[in-house]
């Protein structure tokens, strides 16, 4: 999906940038496959506000989505892509071929008519689903299982998406778009792909009043209320606050970790999402955002598509050495363009994830002219 800018005619339309949803479907959704959902506005049990800033909002219907993927070896086809208000992607409807629908999250490059499965193994094609166990190294990942038939709970908002790197034991290594590397179990089912919608972190919701109708309500900063408000409150004139940013009860924000080292799952976190800030220091280039995804030139895609539905073992020539090598160009031979010739290359599932250009050097090495020099003597 593209964005769509605007031409400043209004106040609220000046800088407003919003995901273009033409293609999405425009009816209402399934009714079976839908839910009441009743507004907390914030409130626990007993209608004390717990969380704060969020109330109000335009009424919504909760899509029931299918996080388990447990109906194993039965084929569907992908009637529409839908918006869904209660989360940032796009999900789409299945019919599986004995009639049943359900709603999945729709991953990048996913299309109306498209064929999708979930088993024990399974093709390498996006909204496939299976466990870890069956999956070649080096997949990009979405709605990862934590326990076995639990259903998907990591990379599931916009954009987001895992990589399955390696095998230890009966655990399987992923590294998550955070930089944070940890151990699942291979029992543990995984759909192949990037989720949709990766523009979403690039829109500018223009006015205060569309961000009312998402159900949050202003954040008011602690410096300009009274003391008995706030720790930061008080003070003549402009402050800062005069300490460390704190929340309201005195708790240390922006930044303080708040995990407990002893909780259980610690010691399935092989690196934290921390360690690369500790290690590095400040980040001194910018890189592509994790959000969009690894990047592949679209005629790359097209060629390779065509190249496995012909069944031939052609050599595939491109000219782009900043494509990515996805799992779906496995056993395929590219001749990637070095500035003078097409050098081929086989791709290996060790290479997944790296650029075509590392493989197809610019210079060639002939040895040292001092060599030389020493082999006439």
């Amino acid at each position: 999906m593209a964005l769509k800018s605007y031409k400043p005619t209004t106040p609220g339309q000046r800088g407003l940038v919003l995901i273009d949803r033409s293609e999405l479907w425009k009816g209402r959704p399934v009714k079976i496959l839908t839910e009441g959902l009743t507004r907390k506005g914030g409130r626990n049990n007993a209608g004390r506000i717990t969380a704060r800033r969020r109330g109000g909002g335009a009424k919504r219907l909760y899509r029931i989505v299918d996080f388990r993927r447990t109906k194993f070896d039965v084929e569907a086809t992908v009637e529409r892509i839908e918006y869904d208000p209660n989360r940032t992607a796009f999900i789409a409807l299945i019919r599986y071929d004995d009639g049943e629908q359900s709603y999945i999250l729709a991953p990048q490059r996913l299309g109306v008519g498209d064929k999708v499965i979930a088993g024990a193994r399974a093709d390498i094609k996006p909204g496939n689903c299976m466990p870890f166990s069956g999956m070649p190294i080096g997949t990009i990942v979405h709605n990862i299982e934590l326990k076995p038939g639990k259903g998907g709970q990591i990379a599931r908002a916009a954009g987001t998406y895992g990589q399955f790197v390696g095998r230890d034991g009966g655990y399987a290594q992923i590294r998550l778009s955070s930089g944070e590397l940890r151990l699942v179990r291979q029992e543990c089912k995984a759909t192949i792909g990037a989720v949709s919608n990766p523009d979403n972190s690039n829109q500018n919701i223009g006015k205060a009043g569309r961000t009312r109708h998402m159900g949050k309500r202003p954040s008011v900063r602690g410096v300009v209320m009274n003391p008995i408000d706030h720790p930061h409150g008080g003070g003549e004139g402009r402050t800062s606050g005069g300490r460390h940013p704190v929340t309201p009860w005195g708790k240390p924000t922006k930044g303080a970790r708040t995990r407990n080292a002893n909780k259980a799952s610690q010691q399935l976190i092989l690196r934290s999402r921390h360690a690369r800030k500790k290690k590095e220091g400040p980040v001194k280039h910018m890189a592509r955002s994790v959000w969009k995804g690894p990047f592949v030139d679209a005629y790359v895609l097209k060629k390779a598509e065509a190249a496995r539905q012909s069944g031939r073992n052609e050599i595939i020539k491109i000219w782009s050495r900043r494509s990515t090598i996805l799992p779906q160009f496995v056993g395929l031979t590219f001749a990637v363009y070095n500035g003078k010739k097409h050098v081929p290359v086989n791709v290996s599932e060790d290479m997944i994830g790296q650029k075509f250009g590392e493989y197809s050097p610019t210079r060639t090495y002939y040895g040292h002219a001092a060599d030389k020099k020493a082999r006439r003597k």
